[in-house]
C-alpha cells in the first residue's frame, strides 16, 4: 500500500519540504508531545510513595540475603531488569550467572 504513494511521498518531501513540514510534521509532532505528556501525568499520579519504600526494603533484603552466604556462593550482582528493556544491543548472558537484583 505505501509503495503505491511512494513517488508521491518522495516529491513532496523533495520538493515542498515546508508545505510538508507544517501540514504533516508539525500536527504529528504537537500530539505525540501531548500523548506523552498525558502519560507523564497519569504516570506520576499513580505512584505510591509507600509502594517505593516497599521496593527498596526488597531490594535491600535481597543485598542482606546475598551477603549473609558465604563469600564461595556468591556470584555477582546485577539488575532484574528484563534484558530487551535496556538500551544496550549486546546480549544480556551474563544475567544467567549473576544474582538478579
Amino acid at each position: 500500500f505505501v509503495w503505491l504513494f511512494a513517488p508521491f511521498i518522495d516529491f513532496v518531501a523533495t520538493h515542498c519540504r515546508p508545505f510538508a513540514m507544517i501540514v504533516v510534521v508539525l500536527p504529528l509532532s504537537f500530539f505525540a508531545k501531548q500523548y506523552y505528556y498525558i502519560r507523564d501525568v497519569l504516570f506520576l499520579s499513580s505512584l505510591d510513595p509507600a509502594e517505593h519504600d516497599q521496593r527498596v526494603q526488597r531490594v535491600q533484603a535481597a543485598v542482606i540475603a546475598r551477603l549473609e552466604r558465604p563469600e564461595s556462593e556468591r556470584k555477582f550482582m546485577c539488575t532484574a531488569r528484563a534484558p530487551w528493556m535496556n538500551l544496550s544491543t549486546r546480549f544480556a548472558s551474563y544475567k544467567k550467572n549473576s544474582d538478579c537484583i
